[in-house]
């Protein structure tokens, strides 16, 4: 059996993990490119995507400040 058989379990677990909503913005950005079903390493990675992508957003606000 998958890990995440839907896209839905997939955002939901993202988003417990990293303690906030995920914007649609974002999430089409790191979500997966590979065929559902996903699994628990995709989500480690997609976690990291989404962390590299909070955080550049966080220096382009400090610079402008």
């Amino acid at each position: 059996m998958s890990d995440y058989p839907t896209w839905y379990e997939f955002k939901r677990d993202l988003e417990k993990r990293v303690g906030h909503c995920v914007v649609n913005t974002d999430w089409l950005r790191v979500k997966p490119a590979a065929p559902l079903p996903w699994s628990k390493p995709r989500l480690r990675s997609t976690i990291q995507k989404l962390g590299r992508i909070e955080k550049r957003r966080t220096l382009q606000t400090n610079s402008v400040n």
